[in-house]
């Protein structure tokens, strides 16, 4: 499940648990044929918990982007993993990000610095930008597009607090997500001096470390059924039950049975297994979560390819994709993570 994967990616980085799984997991998802998602997923991860400490970073995660686009080598996505994997985490924006939206209360008067603001920018979103109203900020951002609310954070710091803001900042940045963002933005400008880390980048990803990835997804295991054995290396995490992960949707198949009876189904969702099947003559079934090959001559010469028999693999290697993950309380997670008291009892979204 690729959310599993994103999820198990972003918690390994976090907790600084393991940087050749962080590597490995990267890999699995880039190498999937989700190229551009895996630098979203990056920027998500950065804007999450990385962004309001370290704000030199972004520019860094720029030119590597950038430089990804022309060279499209993998090396670009394991150096930003390293980069983040190696600083300390801050929870803010992610905790933030997963407030219930509600609109401030009233009040009977108007301060007097928004009488400095046109009548079309005064108004609940200044105001809870300017009391740090979290709740109220994102109540009143869905009210507006991202332009709009860039605008009015400028006018906002430049008129009160005396910053004036990057023009053009928000399209420069190759991240689809502009409001989240933002909302990183107006923390990291709220937030005190002495809790931003004006690092410089000083770690390299090894070579030998590249070609270890390289050597995982482009050179083919004989004989073709001990494939899973020698490459499926690490376990998804079994902690990330707070998030509202795919197998736990009641229209999905048990997941033991998913990889026995239905892996191909699901794995057709991946770019490179939809190109795949594609080759091969087949077709998703949505009925019985099975491909249906155009003919037997298809379907066995896909087999001689592409079937890794992962029904047949050890449990131990099974395991690895398919072990137990029990739901668990947002509170739990972050507790465990960050050692944070947290209020949320529903799940937090699937994170891709």
């Amino acid at each position: 499940m690729t959310d599993e994967v994103s999820i198990t990616l972003m918690e390994n980085i976090i907790t600084q648990s393991n940087l050749a799984a962080c590597y490995f997991w990267i890999a699995e998802y880039y190498f999937s044929g989700f190229r551009k998602k895996t630098w979203q997923l990056l920027w998500k991860i950065f804007y999450d918990f990385y962004a309001i400490k370290y704000p030199k970073l972004e520019k860094y995660i720029m030119r590597e982007h950038m430089k990804w686009r022309s060279l499209k080598h993998i090396s670009s996505i394991m150096d930003i993993t390293l980069q983040l994997f190696v600083r300390n985490a801050c929870s803010n924006v992610f905790l933030a990000r997963h407030i219930s939206p509600k609109e401030s209360e009233p009040t009977d008067d108007s301060p007097q610095w928004l009488s400095s603001f046109s009548e079309e920018d005064r108004g609940g979103f200044l105001l809870a930008l300017h009391a740090q109203d979290i709740a109220g900020i994102l109540f009143y951002s869905k009210k507006m597009n991202d332009k709009d609310m860039y605008r009015r954070i400028g006018k906002y710091f430049k008129k009160v607090k005396k910053m004036d803001l990057c023009q053009g900042y928000l399209s420069i940045i190759p991240y689809n997500n502009k409001k989240h963002i933002l909302l990183a933005l107006v923390l990291y400008l709220h937030s005190p001096e002495e809790h931003i880390i004006l690092d410089e980048v000083d770690v390299e990803v090894c070579p030998e470390d590249i070609a270890w990835i390289k050597d995982i997804h482009e050179n083919p295991v004989t004989p073709l059924y001990r494939t899973l054995v020698e490459k499926r290396l690490y376990s998804i995490s079994d902690t990330i039950g707070c998030f509202q992960l795919q197998r736990f949707d009641s229209r999905c198949p048990p997941i033991k049975r998913l990889l026995g009876f239905h892996w191909e189904y699901f794995a057709s969702y991946a770019p490179l297994w939809k190109k795949r099947f594609r080759e091969y003559k087949a077709k998703r079934n949505a009925t019985i979560f099975e491909m249906d090959f155009e003919n037997d001559d298809y379907l066995e010469e896909f087999g001689e390819k592409y079937n890794y028999e992962p029904d047949e693999q050890s449990n131990e290697t099974q395991n690895k994709s398919i072990r137990e993950i029990k739901k668990r309380s947002p509170r739990e997670w972050i507790k465990e993570v960050f050692d944070i008291d947290y209020v949320r009892k529903r799940r937090f979204p699937v994170y891709i």
